[in-house]
């Protein structure tokens, strides 16, 4: 099957489910709680440690054959995931205050440790490390990763 026709159906369903699955009584059943809190951040991390090992070894391939997209995909499903539940329920009962702090927290360290890491990867680009546009899929693929990271220690530590 072609990847690109793949892609498309997959955001046509995910599309789909969240506009249907709120209307179904399947949906009381969807909430948010502590194990998804973790399993969203653990998918962060696997999904952009994965993406950032896989543009290092073939970085042609990550964009050519939307490699970068697919790994994007588990965690485009959790974030629908939550969307549904925030549609669902009371948008204010999503995340506990705790977790609300250690994502703010997380966002307030991911932010500056990303201009860092744009500085390593122009360092990469003038050492001929890197080429080609490859510099997003990994910038993108840090920020979760380190935003999963820094919410999951947050929370353990507080």
């Amino acid at each position: 099957m072609n990847i690109k026709l793949f892609l498309a159906a997959t955001l046509v369903l995910l599309a789909l489910l969240y506009w249907i699955l709120p209307r179904t009584k399947l949906s009381r059943k969807f909430k948010m709680n502590i194990g998804l809190f973790y399993i969203m951040n653990v998918i962060g991390i696997v999904c952009g440690t994965l993406g950032i090992i896989v543009s290092f070894v073939w970085p042609d391939l990550v964009l050519e054959r939307h490699y970068f997209e697919l790994i994007l995909l588990p965690i485009l499903f959790a974030y629908v995931y939550t969307a549904i539940i925030k549609k669902v329920g009371d948008a204010k009962e999503l995340y506990d205050e705790k977790q609300n702090l250690n994502m703010t927290q997380a966002a307030a360290v991911t932010w500056p440790m990303s201009i860092l890491f744009v500085f390593l990867l122009y360092a990469m680009y003038q050492e001929g490390i890197l080429t080609g546009l490859i510099f997003f899929p990994i910038f993108l693929y840090f920020s979760f990763t380190f935003y999963s990271v820094s919410t999951l220690y947050f929370f353990k530590k507080n």
